[in-house]
């Protein structure tokens, strides 16, 4: 068994200084070599009964699945990612690992692990699962094989946040049609805070890509999926600013996506009240904690290294971490959500509903509250919103869009 030796490694792995060791003395290698690998196509005696096999795992997912039955114990393989992924901080062990075929191996473990949970009763190395929420942990929730699982989907898409950091590296992530897998977790882990930040930091790279943003366009229940996270997770800030982020990109120059944002899923609502709640705490200027967001694309890599995944921390612990946040990260949030409202709002019959909806005069409040000088992107945000929305309370609706975009 590798568990005694991978746990000591994992222990290791946390140490600052190590990373470049881990990859020159070849342990990261072995490491990568006791990963699942894709199966062989068009070779031996069971090449059919494979490529046949890895067409049905692919499901909608779109490529091939490594097949849950020639898996470690999912407990080996949970330390094991985490070693890859701690080490992956490291730049050079991130190119070592692309050049490798990681991102494939990687995508094909998430996309077996979703096979898995599918398929009840299929063995220890996994968790029995359904299609509806597998995150729902303690009494009642989820099976114990169940979590291992989820917390081994925690390793793995950690250490694809770490690759994709490097836009060079996004080839590979195309190619292993890393998006919809990643999109295909967020119907059965929702509520697993951890696991759907990694998620939403991986889409928030890849979102500045029109190849990513169209696989939400072709299928919308990706896009549903995803505005469902600000309904579950409401006051997670470091989720949040992520999550708007790439409803921001999605609706940035998509006219068909503003309409489903607000209209077909009816995300309005629980963007405001987002915006309600975050607007509370900038007013008041809590100084209280510390902020880590940087702006930009949302994504700002604090939380990321060292501990938190082998050692079985759970979902929970990811929500105490991120949830609400600091003054910096409660400012963040505002910058993502009001740069979709003032987006989604450049439809007409979209704006003509929001500028009607109660609670939107939240944004002139807080346009009142925010000093240019300290706050300029959040007040540059703010007056395309109001511009945007101000144009349909004057006009009853008709017209074009006004202001556009701050973003």
């Amino acid at each position: 068994s590798a568990l005694h030796p991978s746990r000591l490694l994992f222990a290791a792995s946390k140490k600052e200084g190590l990373d470049e060791a881990f990859r020159s003395s070849g342990v990261l290698q072995q490491m990568m070599v006791l990963m699942p690998t894709p199966p062989p196509q068009g070779e031996g005696k069971d090449a059919a009964a494979d490529g046949a096999r890895a067409a049905a795992d692919a499901d909608s997912t779109g490529g091939a699945a490594l097949r849950p039955d020639s898996w470690r114990p999912v407990e080996e393989l949970i330390y094991i990612a985490g070693v890859i992924k701690n080490v992956s901080n490291f730049v050079d062990n991130q190119q070592w690992l692309v050049r490798q075929g990681a991102v494939a191996t990687l995508v094909g473990i998430v996309r077996g692990a979703l096979d898995a949970s599918r398929r009840p009763g299929s063995g220890d190395s996994l968790g029995s699962g359904s299609d509806g929420d597998a995150s729902k942990g303690g009494k009642g929730g989820a099976s114990s094989s169940q979590r291992h699982l989820a917390q081994l989907m925690v390793q793995v898409t950690g250490t694809l946040r770490n690759l994709c950091l490097n836009k060079r590296h996004l080839k590979p992530f195309w190619d292993a049609g890393a998006v919809d897998v990643l999109l295909s977790l967020l119907k059965g882990y929702a509520r697993h805070a951890e696991l759907m930040l990694n998620v939403a930091r991986i889409l928030g790279k890849l979102s500045l890509s029109d190849r990513c943003r169209s696989r939400f366009t072709r299928h919308p229940p990706h896009l549903q999926a995803l505005l469902r996270l600000i309904s579950v997770h409401p006051s997670h800030a470091t989720l949040l600013v992520r999550v708007c982020f790439v409803v921001g990109n999605l609706t940035a120059s998509n006219d068909a996506n503003r309409r489903r944002v607000a209209i077909e899923f009816g995300a309005a609502p629980p963007l405001l009240r987002a915006v309600n709640y975050f607007a509370k705490r900038f007013a008041r200027r809590d100084r209280a904690g510390t902020g880590d967001s940087k702006g930009g694309d949302g994504d700002d890599g604090a939380d990321d290294a060292g501990g938190g995944g082998g050692e079985g921390k759970s979902a929970e612990g990811g929500r105490r971490r991120g949830a609400v946040g600091g003054p910096r990260e409660t400012e963040e949030v505002l910058v993502k959500a009001v740069r979709v409202l003032a987006n989604i709002a450049i439809n007409a019959e979209v704006g003509a509903r929001l500028a009607a909806t109660p609670g939107i005069d939240v944004l002139v409040s807080l346009l009142e509250a925010a000093d240019v000088s300290e706050h300029e992107e959040l007040v540059l945000n703010l007056v395309s919103a109001v511009t945007n929305l101000s144009f349909y309370a004057r006009r009853g609706g008709g017209g074009g869009g006004g202001g556009g975009a701050a973003e």
